[in-house]
């Protein structure tokens, strides 16, 4: 999400500047970087000219790549906050942000309850996701919020990786017992199955993220291959696994 709103301000700002003007471009570039680095509490960048009204290449070189890097590194609640800002800059639309929000399932959105008033509107988190919030070992929820971020920015095989590693988490903390803190999932497959409660073709289902994990090129293992783990995959895997943690931990706890 973060790397599509990136595209969308850059694309925003370069209409404005005009596709030729290069120094208004730069300038625009500086206001979204400070406006991130206002957010996040990092230093801004001050931004000089060569004493002709002209930018140094590499001045030009760094604005170019830090205006996505600064989008990339806020966390969700800086990305809505932003997001804002922006909207009330006219680097974004009102509409298109709110577009990219819902098909990544964000939970905020942007309004305009009246003229030159823009603010952020926190939607309630879904069950799942509340539910895994409240009850998941702490690792899981790294894991799951790493997951997240890898889809954000395109890396599917980085969102196949943090799932896997979270359900070994998940089998690990089931299990409960020393001998399987240093075995991969694959060595404690029966163990886990005798102390789940899931169904066993949802732990065989489990095993083959892992399996998929070490075979994948990009992901647990190196490969010459191209990746062939798509988008599709990953936003079910990463929706699926949230919803075996919760219902492991809720017949857990029910016992």
């Amino acid at each position: 999400m973060k790397s599509f709103i990136a595209r969308i301000v850059k694309k925003n700002a370069d209409e404005r500047a005009g596709s030729s003007d290069e120094i208004h471009r730069v300038m625009f570039y500086n206001t979204v970087i400070n406006s991130a680095s206002d957010i996040t509490q990092r230093p801004g960048y001050v931004l000089e000219d060569d004493g002709y009204g002209m930018y140094e290449p590499a001045v030009v070189a760094w604005h170019d790549g830090e205006i996505s890097a600064s989008i990339r590194a806020m966390s969700s609640a800086e990305i809505a906050e932003f997001s804002a800002e922006m909207v009330a800059h006219r680097y974004l639309s009102l509409e298109s942000i709110n577009e990219v929000f819902e098909a990544f399932n964000f939970g905020a959105r942007i309004r305009r309850p009246e003229r030159g008033k823009i603010e952020v509107e926190i939607l309630e988190a879904t069950d799942l996701d509340q539910t895994v919030e409240e009850s998941a070992h702490q690792n899981i929820r790294a894991l799951f919020a790493r997951a997240s971020s890898n889809l954000d920015a395109g890396d599917y095989t980085g969102v196949l990786v943090a799932v896997a590693s979270a359900l070994e988490t998940l089998a690990k903390e089931t299990v409960g017992t020393s001998a399987v803190a240093n075995k991969s999932m694959g060595q404690f497959k029966t163990e886990y199955k005798a102390a789940s409660n899931l169904p066993d073709p949802v732990v065989d289902y489990m095993h083959a993220i892992f399996s998929r994990r070490n075979t994948e090129p990009t992901a647990g293992h190196g490969g010459l291959g191209e990746p062939t783990f798509t988008r599709a995959e990953a936003v079910v895997m990463l929706n699926m696994a949230k919803a075996f943690v919760a219902c492991e931990n809720a017949l857990r706890d029910s016992e």
